[in-house]
């Protein structure tokens, strides 16, 4: 399949997020908005939750925080 056929069948769906600023990069930060979110559902400091994902995924902790930023953001639809 070539790239122009995949731009192609999901159209709508890359307009959507090139109208709301996410970046198609983010899809690797999925599980570490995962865990994030898990960590603090069961009660864990926000700065211990993001110091461990950093140092089990090899970030800053401020990744870690601007991603979760980012994923926590609201879209326009």
């Amino acid at each position: 399949m070539k790239n122009y056929e995949i731009l192609k069948m999901n159209a709508s769906l890359l307009q959507l997020l090139s109208k709301n600023g996410v970046s198609v990069n983010d899809v690797n930060y999925l599980d570490v908005f995962d865990e994030f979110m898990e960590m603090k559902k069961q009660g864990l400091k926000v700065r211990y939750i993001a110091l461990t994902l950093a140092d089990k995924y090899g970030m800053t902790d401020r990744s870690i925080f601007k991603i979760v930023k980012r994923m926590s953001q609201e879209s326009s639809l």
